[in-house]
């Protein structure tokens, strides 16, 4: 309605089924053809996106080697046998959980070994990094944490992918995470055109890295936001 190309526009999510249905109600709203336009999708589907076009500057085979959950317990297994661990002690499913908490909050395996009292769990997170890197391989952290990184780091890049949309949308954003949070202000930071809708009421995933702050705190990170309360409920 105001004359912006769909496909300068940006739309995300948490999960595959909230974005399936955010297309399914934008055909009816814009027509087919401005919503195929559109980028529409999760977090990890652009960062995905994002490691597949920048997989040389990142050190990663071209298409990009995905580890899915199995993958990375047989890597974490392999650490243990290395470090002469007894995997029945040691579940590497919760030592994956543990690895992952640490890399979103920006803790290196030093300091998850300091914060766990010099426990082993600093030194699988290191095999498994560098397993990791030894495959040129990524996994599904990495969909969000590589990108930020790579756009942190390399200027060019970062003004590449900045300037591919004009407006970025963002729904259950109650959802996102703090590396997720990071991925979008630094998307937006050059057209500063963002709008996120959400919750913090609904906010229930803190255990797998939500962080209601990003919501509660988006006019401080975001001085010059208008906020719209939606008070009243349909359901």
């Amino acid at each position: 309605q105001e004359g912006m190309a769909p496909d300068r526009i940006l739309s995300l999510t948490f999960t595959n089924k909230a974005a399936g249905e955010m297309r399914e109600r934008l055909e009816p709203l814009i027509g087919a053809e401005a919503s195929s336009a559109m980028t529409v999708g999760t977090f990890h589907g652009l960062g995905l996106r994002l490691i597949q076009e920048e997989a040389d500057r990142l050190g990663l085979f071209r298409p990009v080697c995905l580890l899915d959950a199995g993958d990375q317990a047989v890597c974490v297994r392999q650490v243990l046998s290395e470090l002469k661990l007894d995997p029945r002690r040691h579940d590497a499913q919760r030592l994956l959980n543990e690895i992952s908490r640490a890399r979103h909050a920006n803790m290196s395996p030093e300091d998850l070994k300091r914060a766990s009292g010099g426990g082993p769990i600093g030194r699988v997170y290191a095999g498994y990094m560098e397993r990791k890197r030894a495959q040129r391989a990524a996994d599904f952290d990495d969909l969000i944490l590589m990108p930020v990184q790579l756009m942190r780091e390399n200027a060019e890049i970062r003004q590449r992918w900045q300037e591919r949309w004009d407006a970025i949308l963002v729904d259950e954003y109650q959802d996102t995470s703090a590396s997720q949070f990071a991925m979008v202000q630094i998307l937006a930071e050059h057209h500063r055109n963002l709008a996120v809708v959400g919750d913090d009421d609904q906010s229930i995933y803190g255990w797998r890295g939500a962080c209601a702050d990003n919501i509660l705190a988006f006019e401080r990170h975001f001085p010059d936001a208008s906020v719209i309360a939606l008070e009243q409920n349909y359901r």
